[in-house]
């Protein structure tokens, strides 16, 4: 066994307590699924996280009826694509200003081992860029980050 903090492959296999913010994509989907699988091998659990961004001219606990139906479409895809999966998966749907930050709360505030982010499918000529919301959460985050991303192929054929 090793020790909680040891970052290596002992500490990713041990993680119980899985955050993983879901946009719809399909790599959020499948970070969710990955996410799932192992939190079955430990008994564990998955948070599934939807942050709507709140606009700064708006109240941070403004309605904003869209932005809830889409994230609860989300959810429903989301639990559509995990059909039976043993693992428990909890939905949160969170409203900010900043979704890293906020990803990043939720995460010590769960007592997270690990959060698993699906890279967008982003890049520039030879870079992938992982965007602020995943560069925020890589900075900041108390517990392992996972990043998950579409095969090289996948990225390179998007325009």
């Amino acid at each position: 066994m090793t020790e909680r903090g040891d970052p290596g492959w002992g500490a990713m296999a041990e993680a119980r307590s899985i955050l993983v913010p879901i946009t719809g994509t399909a790599v959020t989907l499948g970070a969710l699924k990955l996410a799932v699988r192992f939190a079955q091998l430990n008994r564990g659990k998955v948070l599934a996280v939807n942050v709507i961004e709140v606009a700064r001219h708006l109240p941070l606990e403004a309605e904003l009826p869209d932005e809830v139906a889409r994230a609860e479409t989300i959810f429903a895809r989301a639990r559509e694509a995990l059909g039976d999966r043993a693992a428990p998966v909890e939905f949160v749907l969170l409203q900010a200003r900043n979704a890293g930050a906020t990803i990043v709360d939720e995460a010590i505030n769960s007592r997270a081992d690990a959060i698993m982010l699906g890279v967008p499918d982003k890049h520039h000529e030879n870079d992938l860029a992982l965007g602020s919301t995943a560069d925020f959460v890589m900075r900041h985050a108390p517990c392992q980050v996972w990043l998950c991303r579409a095969p090289l192929h996948v990225l390179q054929a998007a325009p």
